[in-house]
């Protein structure tokens, strides 16, 4: 039996509740006898819209918070997931993958204070590379060993870090110094950021003579009354690397000389000179051989001598001397000239294929000196440029490399008797087998002119005091003020000029000055820019040992009670050559060594 819906007129079985088709609930009118009128076209979908409106309005809800919740939930699956490879990333030492990482993890654990923590660390990480490549790109090594160094120290893990760090040290050098009381008294090695501490295998009277131009080797004697007689009876080489020692036998002859050890420029070797007496020690072997022949000059950068053997005098009597090339141990590889006379203060170019030399000859009772400088023409020949020939009863003609030639570079400063110093100008040859190195022309030497000393204008020279070798070291001048000056040459970048003047209470003030094209002098008639260093008594045992240029040129190395504008503490102290950042190295040091030797004393 069926009964129709009042609202749609669809058939419904009897005793049902609402209508199948439409949904509307009966309310008892539905009857089985009640007529059924045709239906309307386009109507009997109606009810079922109604239905799957309401059906919708319940499920809508439902599927938007399944959305929601989905969502949230693959969002906390998400950072859940970043802050695991975060820290991962920690361990891994991946600092730019970590900050990604924990940005991503948002608030999720401890997520936001890793995530400054580790933005802090990598700008703290960033900051040491910043500062070491702007050393590199200033051959400042010992800067860049320094943040290198806090680079390692921060994270050992960073990418080629002690590789940089190996290589700045080297080329930054080491000092050995000297505590004189305490615990730690006796000799110490260190690298030239203060770093690296190792106590020196020998006893604190050992005198060093040398360290190699790469730091790895140093040299010392030890002056010994036993056995008889006393004297220095061993030559002992440190390897500074791994702190081995090698021994030599020595035969005691004359004291050495402050420099007695002159190492190659590659560090493969060096010569031992004591007296007239040379001996040449191969690294790679540890053997000492001695030189027979007379050795005039060493050219450490190609390691070869000068040797002036004696010849077969004249007929007249007069000795002669053949100046012959030899390599490092002493083996003759060609001739380059016989000089009528004796030959003494020769010297190589800083490339060696350049040397000068002075010729002693005697015209009746009054001696002459003759100066002659040759450069490289060929494999075996040697070009000659006489520079001039001087009647002498007094002082020999003084010759020595100082950097005063065009923009800083080597030149050979003449002190010639009785006139004005001048120099010899080194320039590049044109011959294809002496393309690029120093040649000597004819017309190479100039005066000597105030403005190679970039002291400003008004300046006069007035003396080259040289060594006990003869040699000249420093150049003495006056400014326009009459205010005597001491000029103790450039920084290695060739961008700094140093000095000494007097101070106030008869001490003696060191100066840095920066060079231009034009120095402005300030009232005293030095230069305007200058930067006082330090200040000592006006001896020279206070300037000795304790006062010199780092290896790499860029810092001044001071033995003193303290830097200006730094705490208080006696040591060994460096400082840049503006005077800025001013560093203890190492604390209670009296005195120390470095592989370029120290600014000449007063």
């Amino acid at each position: 039996m069926t009964i129709h819906c009042p609202h749609c007129h669809a058939p419904n079985q009897a005793g049902a509740g609402f209508c199948l088709e439409c949904g509307e609930p009966f309310d008892g009118n539905a009857s089985p006898t009640t007529a059924v009128p045709a239906r309307p076209a386009g109507r009997g979908w109606t009810g079922r819209q109604r239905w799957g409106t309401r059906l919708g309005l319940l499920l809508g809800p439902l599927l938007i918070g399944l959305i929601v919740f989905s969502a949230w939930w693959g969002d906390h699956d998400r950072r859940q997931v970043a802050y695991q490879r975060g820290l991962s990333n920690l361990t891994d030492h991946q600092w730019s993958s970590a900050i990604t990482n924990f940005h991503i993890a948002g608030d999720l654990n401890d997520a936001p204070t890793r995530l400054r923590d580790t933005t802090h660390f990598s700008a703290t990480l960033q900051s040491y590379v910043t500062a070491a490549d702007r050393a590199v790109q200033d051959n400042a090594w010992g800067d860049a060993a320094v943040a290198l160094r806090q680079l390692a120290t921060a994270d050992p893990y960073y990418p080629e870090v002690h590789n940089r760090l190996a290589a700045a040290r080297s080329l930054a050098g080491r000092v050995i110094y000297h505590v004189p009381h305490g615990a730690d008294a006796g000799l110490w090695s260190a690298e030239a950021d203060g770093s690296n501490r190792q106590r020196f295998p020998a006893p604190p009277n050992a005198a060093v003579h040398g360290i190699s131009p790469d730091s790895r080797w140093a040299v010392y004697t030890v002056y010994q009354f036993y056995p008889w007689p006393p004297g220095r009876h061993e030559l002992i080489v440190v390897d500074l690397d791994s702190g081995r020692t090698h021994r030599t036998p020595l035969a005691p002859a004359d004291e050495p000389k402050a420099d007695a050890v002159r190492f190659r420029a590659d560090s493969s070797g060096f010569w031992w000179v004591s007296g007239h007496a040379w001996r040449y020690y191969d690294l790679a072997t540890h053997t000492l051989t001695s030189i027979p022949a007379p050795v005039l000059a060493a050219d450490t950068q190609q390691g070869r001598l000068l040797l002036g053997v004696p010849a077969q005098p004249t007929p007249s009597g007069e000795p002669r001397t053949q100046l012959m090339l030899a390599n490092a141990g002493g083996t003759p590889l060609f001739g380059i000239q016989t000089e009528i006379g004796l030959v003494s203060q020769a010297g190589f170019s800083p490339t060696g294929n350049g040397i000068i030399y002075q010729v002693q000859t005697s015209a009746g009772d009054a001696p002459t000196e003759r100066l002659v400088a040759r450069s490289r023409a060929g494999a075996h020949a040697f070009g000659l440029r006489v520079i001039g020939n001087a009647a002498t009863t007094t002082a020999s003609i003084r010759t020595g490399l100082l950097p005063l030639g065009p923009n800083g570079s080597p030149a050979f400063l003449i002190d010639w008797p009785g006139q004005a110093p001048f120099l010899l100008n080194l320039g590049s040859g044109t011959n294809g087998a002496f393309s690029g190195a120093e040649s000597i022309s004819g017309d190479s030497t100039a005066p000597l002119s105030a403005a190679a000393l970039h002291l400003g204008d008004g300046i006069r020279i007035t003396g080259v005091p040289a060594s006990d070798l003869g040699f000249p070291l420093t150049i003495q001048a006056t400014t326009r003020t009459g205010r005597p000056v001491e000029w103790l040459g450039l920084a290695r970048n060739g961008q700094t000029v140093l000095y000494r003047t007097a101070g106030a209470d008869g001490l003696l003030d060191l100066y840095s000055a920066p060079i231009s094209d034009s120095i402005a002098s300030g009232p005293t008639g030095l230069p305007r820019d200058g930067v006082r260093l330090l200040t000592r008594p006006a001896d020279h045992f206070a300037w000795r040992r304790n006062t010199a240029l780092s290896h790499d040129g860029t810092h001044l190395l001071a033995i003193q009670a303290a830097a200006a504008g730094a705490d208080s503490s006696a040591g060994l102290w460096a400082l840049r050559l503006d005077g800025s950042n001013p560093t203890l190295l190492v604390p209670a040091a009296s005195e120390f060594w470095t592989a370029d030797g120290w600014l000449p004393p007063p």
